[in-house]
């Protein structure tokens, strides 16, 4: 692993200590305001596909993998077990002049584990594409949605400490799990008890 990696999930698990992720919301594509240096600053993110779901980041600035190899990376966090913590994630990275994506398993207290990697791809100068198929991860068979969050970290000269990104800001946007619909509860209609006719 490269020094500039090591640095980025660094600082990355220090900043993610102090961001609250226990709010969610249903399912929409945010948008976030132009509030970060460097060139990976999020405008918004787009969520498609249910078995095989894509997330796509698109930034303010127009950017090549060669300037972001080994100084900007892209996280998509996952949380399938419904706790407080994230339980998965996507690490999407420039390496030389195309972008890859590995899919990691964030255990409490034990190294993270390489599921291993994903499809990802650019559609233009300001985005980066990954596809993360749902049965590469673990859902308890109680589970109805999901929740996911985007972060993306920069180094460079406008940013020497790195510029972090979150989106949303706070919280977290749920997705309903495919074919996982809620149980309905039956309804019980009780008749009447016949009142008894005087004679």
């Amino acid at each position: 692993m490269s020094r500039g990696l090591v640095l980025a999930l660094s600082a990355l698990v220090a900043a993610l200590s102090l961001v609250p992720w226990f709010a969610q919301a249903s399912h929409r594509d945010p948008k976030d305001g132009n509030d970060t240096k460097g060139l990976l600053d999020v405008k918004r993110v787009i969520v498609q596909g249910r078995e095989k779901p894509r997330w796509e980041t698109r930034t303010y600035a127009r950017w090549t993998v060669k300037r972001i190899w080994d100084r900007g990376f892209v996280f998509v966090y996952l949380d399938t077990f419904g706790d407080e913590r994230f339980d998965y994630y996507a690490l999407i990275r420039g390496d030389v002049n195309h972008m890859t994506a590995t899919l990691f398993r964030d255990r409490r207290e034990k190294q993270d584990l390489d599921i291993g990697s994903l499809k990802a791809w650019r559609k233009d100068k300001r985005s980066v594409v990954v596809r993360i198929p749902l049965r590469k991860m673990n859902f308890p068979e109680t589970r109805l949605t999901y929740r996911w969050r985007v972060q993306t970290i920069f180094t460079g000269s406008s940013c020497r400490r790195g510029c972090f990104d979150l989106v949303p800001n706070s919280g977290a946007i749920s997705e309903p799990i495919p074919g996982r619909e809620p149980t309905p509860t039956p309804t019980i209609t009780i008749s009447p008890t016949p009142t008894p006719s005087v004679t």
